[in-house]
Order: structure tokens, then C-alpha cells, then sequence
């Protein structure tokens, strides 16, 4: 992706980020949830989620795991750390 088209999908995701859960959670969650159950994780398995949003995932893997999210817009990054301090 060329350095334009960054900068423009991250104005776009940073603009909705204090709506973008009530958007689309209920169309997301359920299916971000089942394939998240999946996965079989185990005990200490460390998972990576690349393009986190929100976090809206991050309370359907198990307790035991270890996530890293990354996302371009910083303004969903941080709704996501909003969402880890609370899980």
C-alpha cells in the first residue's frame, strides 16, 4: 500500500474509532467469536492479531493467552488498551 493510501485508510479508521464497535459489533463479534473457537489455544499460546481495531476480539480468546494486537489508525489502538485495562 503506497503512502497515501495509508495515511487515508488511517484519517478513515481514526474517524470512526469512537463509533466503530457500535457499528459493527453485532455483525463482527459473532463471527470474530466462533473463529476465534477455532483455534484450540492452549495454555501460554501467544497470538499476534494484526489489524486488533478496537480490541473487540480481544474478550473471546481465553484468559490464558497472551495477546499482541497491531493496527495503523492510533486512535483504535488506543480504544483497545481501553478495552485491555477493563479485561
Amino acid at each position: 500500500m503506497n503512502q497515501v493510501k495509508t495515511r487515508s485508510v488511517k484519517k478513515i479508521y481514526d474517524h470512526y474509532s469512537p463509533i466503530y464497535d457500535f457499528i459493527f459489533k453485532g455483525w463482527f463479534y459473532p463471527r470474530i467469536k466462533y473463529a476465534i473457537g477455532l483455534l484450540d489455544l492452549k495454555p501460554g499460546d501467544r497470538i499476534l492479531e494484526v489489524g486488533i481495531g478496537t480490541g473487540l476480539s480481544m474478550t473471546t480468546y481465553p484468559q490464558h493467552c497472551d495477546i499482541v494486537g497491531i493496527d495503523l489508525s492510533r486512535q483504535m489502538i488506543k480504544k483497545a488498551e481501553n478495552k485491555k485495562e477493563k479485561y
